[in-house]
């Protein structure tokens, strides 16, 4: 039997607490109560089949509590005259919370709209929007705010997120919590202080303003003899430009372009145009291999017309 019983009915309305609806109201003030519920009752051939049934579930939902049922009088040639469930209702916001069990969540998340109305009206729109993410802030809500005004009054800042001077706030807290950063500030931060072409929490410091860390080019030497290399490629061991820098780890073969390539290390002096700039051979060349780790760079193996050498060109890629 497909009968709605007191656990659907508040199923239901529990739906409505997980699609935010509830909360938003609290926001919005516009409230979906009084809503009614689905309602789903016997049948006339069950009422005369399962009669001893439809007495126990009328009485049960008649001591369903914080819902309100409606009766209609059902007159049947064998019972006479009864009054069976007819429509469910949930009147108020209030009534929803205890039927669920979150008033106390409620009451919590009233706590963060009325400290958002009070230091940052624009975000409440955020709150609306996604209610129950910001419930689960609620402990950090306040140093977010923080975060939030800080940067209202220090657009792009120019330093580094450890620099950041607020109360009760450290680097970690505010890379852990970026993405839900970058939705704040850019509900409130002007257009001109955001650059839009940086996107993701990876670059959630260019997008604002502050300065990153820098990166370092990655060498591994393979042959304890040639550890330290030399030549061009020698000068990316220091820091390579923030702008164009993505890890790479991994080895690839000599005749593949990518970021990082399988070389040799001649005996003896090469005679290609590589060699004669310090640079690296590639396979053709007999000698101890070197594994070059560069990052945002492109190493390009050419076969010279002698065939015995190489040429090796680096270039340096900066990514639009």
């Amino acid at each position: 039997m497909s009968w709605t019983t007191p656990a659907d009915l508040c199923a239901q309305v529990l739906k409505l607490w997980d699609r935010g609806e509830i909360l938003a109201s609290l926001v919005t003030g516009e409230s979906p109560f009084p809503k009614r519920l689905v309602l789903k009752g016997p049948t006339s051939a069950e009422m005369a089949e399962c009669f001893d049934e439809v007495r126990a579930w009328i009485a049960e939902l008649r001591a369903t509590t914080h819902c309100r049922i409606e009766m209609r009088e059902f007159r049947h040639r064998v019972f006479g005259a009864n009054v069976v469930p007819q429509e469910a209702w949930v009147d108020t916001v209030e009534i929803a919370l205890a039927l669920i069990g979150k008033q106390r969540d409620a009451k919590r998340f009233s706590a963060l709209v009325e400290m958002t109305a009070h230091h940052q009206p624009p975000l409440l729109s955020w709150l609306a929007k996604r209610p129950l993410r910001a419930l689960e802030l609620v402990d950090a809500w306040s140093r977010l705010l923080d975060i939030v005004a800080w940067l209202q009054g220090h657009p792009r800042p120019g330093v580094y997120l450890r620099q950041v001077d607020i109360p009760g706030v450290h680097s970690k807290f505010i890379e852990a919590n970026r993405g839900v950063l970058m939705e704040l500030l850019d509900g409130v931060l002007p257009p001109e202080f955001i650059d839009s072409t940086a996107s993701g929490i990876n670059q959630f410091a260019a997008r604002y303003g502050f300065l990153d860390k820098p990166e370092r080019i990655r060498f591994r030497a393979l042959d304890p003899e040639h550890a330290l290399l030399q030549g061009p490629t020698s000068t990316l061991m220091q820091r390579a430009s923030p702008c164009s820098i993505t890890r790479f780890r991994g080895f690839l073969s000599p005749r593949t372009r990518s970021t990082s390539s399988l070389f040799h290390r001649p005996k003896t002096a090469c005679s290609s145009p590589a060699a004669a700039m310090g640079s690296r051979c590639c396979t053709t060349c007999s000698g101890s291999r070197v594994a070059v780790f560069t990052i945002g760079a492109t190493l390009t193996p050419t076969v010279s017309p002698s065939s015995t050498n190489c040429a090796a060109s680096l270039s340096t890629s900066n990514p639009s």
